[in-house]
């Protein structure tokens, strides 16, 4: 009996990592529109025999085709029936773009769409839940780099995505930079990295955030001016906690001013890379629109530089007299590449930005290099300002952080 060929396996976003019990090589499957309750707690783990197979799950290719391929990689004999087996295995974890995850997607999505606004994730376990201890905690925190050279023309702001506490010092030197710049600032322009390919490249919410410290609005005019409709892929900003703690900054710095939170699609590193950046690029002539509106636009890219897991490299080490470091030669390539992806971000080149990204195809390189492009972009219209000057960009921290289970490496940047 022949056999349909297995559904199309979802954009994810997808991590090399290593298996906790095994110590083998395993990849990481994480849902972004939270549909999969498994792959939105970063538990589907898949080893290289199944990764091999799930990557060429197309929707096209039937069991036969996909084994062979399999066969050819590995050097190894894939069975059509292990192709039929982890396809069965995937569509039953809503990872495959069948019939049971379009049932699952649109529940999901019904449910996220009745809410008047998008609930707060953080209160009560990553910052604090009353409203007059939160305002002083994150005034505080801009308090602590009152001596900022006073940047009233401020464009643009790299800042980092981890929690608060993590980057406590980075939000500080970033936000500070920018405190001065809210006289004439008619809107903020908040991106942040969704962390999987989407079709949709950019995702922007059209209802307020909650925070303890009241709602922040949305911008229904850049909204209309843009025009993007992003669907039920909107259901990303559900559970994405990045946009959440700029937008408590922007509440105590800028009230009352409207911002617009979009999320950004990571590039794709496969064939396919040159269809999804002619998107892009369509989606970021878009976001040009609001330089037609009255009034001026702070943009912040919301990104971390590196993100991984602790146990997942050789060589981090945390010596205890220096605070944390990233050792061997994992530490050594990660900073090197952190430092050309500065340089080129300060010195507004989206291009060399982008392909020092792309260049040893590491998707979790990717995947943090696209909301920093987008912003990168759009200021270079901007590079000469008003006065005649021209747009600079200086860097204010860099930091190695570690955490759980994790480490991340951020910088605060600001652009003037």
């Amino acid at each position: 009996m022949a056999h349909p060929p297995p559904a199309r396996l979802r954009d994810l976003e997808v991590s090399p990592a290593v298996g906790p019990d095994t110590g083998a090589a395993v990849i990481v499957l994480r849902d972004p529109l939270g549909v999969s309750p498994e792959a939105t707690r970063g538990a589907v783990r898949l080893g290289p025999l199944e990764w091999a197979i799930a990557r060429r799950l197309d929707g096209r290719s039937d069991a036969r085709s996909i084994a062979q391929r399999a066969s050819v990689e590995l050097e190894t004999q894939v069975a059509d029936e292990e192709v039929r087996s982890l396809a069965a295995r995937l569509s039953g974890l809503l990872l495959l773009h069948d019939a049971s995850y379009d049932e699952a997607l649109g529940r999901a999505f019904e449910l996220f769409r009745k809410q008047p606004e998008r609930p707060a994730l953080g209160p009560g376990k990553e910052y604090e839940s009353d409203a007059f201890e939160l305002r002083l905690k994150i005034g505080g925190m801009v308090a602590d780099d009152w001596d900022m050279p006073p940047l009233p023309h401020a464009q643009g702001l790299l800042s980092p995505a981890g929690p608060i506490s993590q980057a406590r010092s980075l939000y500080s030197r970033a936000f500070a930079s920018v405190r001065h710049a809210k006289g004439d600032i008619a809107r903020v322009l908040l991106l942040a990295n969704l962390g999987a390919p989407l079709e949709t490249p950019l995702v922007p919410l059209v209802k307020p955030f909650q925070t303890p410290l009241g709602l922040v609005e949305p911008d229904r005019e850049a909204l209309a001016a843009i025009g993007l409709l992003p669907g039920r892929d909107q259901l990303a900003h559900a559970l994405n906690p990045v946009l959440e703690r700029q937008c408590l900054f922007c509440r105590v710095l800028f009230p009352g001013v409207p911002v617009l939170p979009i999320l950004v699609s990571a590039p794709r590193t496969d064939a396919s890379t040159p269809a999804a950046l002619n998107e892009l690029e369509r989606a970021i002539a878009r976001l040009g629109r609001l330089e037609a509106l009255p009034g001026r636009t702070l943009t912040i890219a919301a990104a971390d530089l590196y993100r991984i897991g602790s146990a997942n490299h050789a060589g981090l080490a945390a010596p205890p007299d220096r605070g944390f470091v990233l050792g061997g030669e994992t530490g050594d390539r990660i900073r090197s590449t952190d430092r050309q992806l500065l340089d080129h971000f300060t010195r507004l080149d989206p291009e060399a930005f982008l392909g020092t990204a792309l260049e040893d195809s590491d998707p979790v390189r990717a995947r943090h290099a696209a909301a920093p492009y987008v912003l990168l972009r759009l200021l270079e219209k901007r590079r000469s300002l008003k006065d005649g000057s021209e747009l600079l960009g200086s860097t204010m921290g860099y930091l190695q952080m570690p955490a759980p289970g994790e480490v991340a490496t951020a910088a605060a940047v600001v652009l003037h």
